[in-house]
């Protein structure tokens, strides 16, 4: 159990350094606990019966877990739009399937489906840059938890560092998202407590620790009944010895050797 909570915290003889992001982790939910006032009644205390904790796991989209996707979506939303011939059409794109991922929670021995984050590689949204005009990121198209299933925040984070390995052996610099001000965009990059200061952003910390910085824009937001979304991105922070004439891979190359790699997983 918590292989992977027990590796962000340090727990084995080697010296591990997201093990001050776990205790980070830890303080950001005892925090927000502080935080709450009034007594707790027998529904909250139900809810937080039926919370399920556990190890995390993350596995790439496929036919098998497909319907374990839409159960999840259909959770997470009123109006599901997920099928299995979209998810099929995901597992099997280069372009998408390196990036999206089902994150399962062992709660003793059984796998419980908790969350999902579907991404890929699109034209540049809205981090354009002037002189790359043609630019590619990597798009989070979703990234959803269930509420019983997101561990005071862990499983987000876990998720996260997951998700930003992945993103490390690609060429691409940038990653878009459009993030919930209550949700993805608190994690990344903080929220104003009731003193209207800023704090929080502990995951905007660990994407950094992955050679990464987040920017973000404030002014461009949008809203709709389940919040306020702004645009929130990584931008791969460029060696300062790295050659200068280096050339990154055409983009065909880039497919080329993603379908290479799924096909040999296929074989195997």
């Amino acid at each position: 159990m918590r292989r992977l909570f027990d590796k962000l915290r340090g727990n084995n003889d080697e010296p591990n350094p997201n093990a001050e992001m776990w205790q980070m982790a830890e303080s950001e939910t005892s925090n927000r606990q502080s935080e709450e006032t009034g007594e707790e009644t027998s529904e909250e205390t139900r809810e937080k019966a039926e919370r399920i904790f556990g190890d995390v796991i993350f596995s790439e989209i496929n036919e098998d877990n497909a319907s374990a996707v839409m159960d999840v979506e259909r959770r997470l939303y009123p109006n599901p739009r997920l099928d299995r011939r979209s998810l099929e059409a995901i597992a099997t794109d280069p372009e998408r399937s390196p990036y999206s991922f089902l994150i399962e929670i062992d709660a003793d021995g059984k796998k419980v489906p908790v969350g999902y984050c579907l991404a890929g590689v699109e034209e540049v949204k809205h981090f354009k840059e002037e002189d790359k005009p043609d630019d590619e990121a990597i798009y989070i198209e979703d990234f959803g938890i269930v509420e019983e299933g997101r561990q005071g925040g862990r499983t987000a984070i876990g998720a996260l560092e997951s998700f930003l390995g992945r993103v490390e052996k690609s060429e691409i610099d940038l990653v878009e998202m459009e993030a919930r001000e209550s949700t993805s965009f608190a994690l990344l990059v903080g929220k104003k407590n009731k003193k209207g200061e800023m704090r929080g952003g502990l995951g905007g910390r660990l994407v950094e620790k992955h050679g990464f910085k987040v920017v973000y824009d404030y002014e461009d937001s949008y809203s709709d009944s389940s919040g306020t979304y702004y645009w929130v991105g990584f931008r791969r922070e460029k060696d300062a010895n790295a050659e200068e004439d280096k050339q990154p891979k055409s983009r065909s190359h880039r497919i080329g050797e993603r379908a290479a790699s799924i096909s040999e997983r296929i074989a195997g």
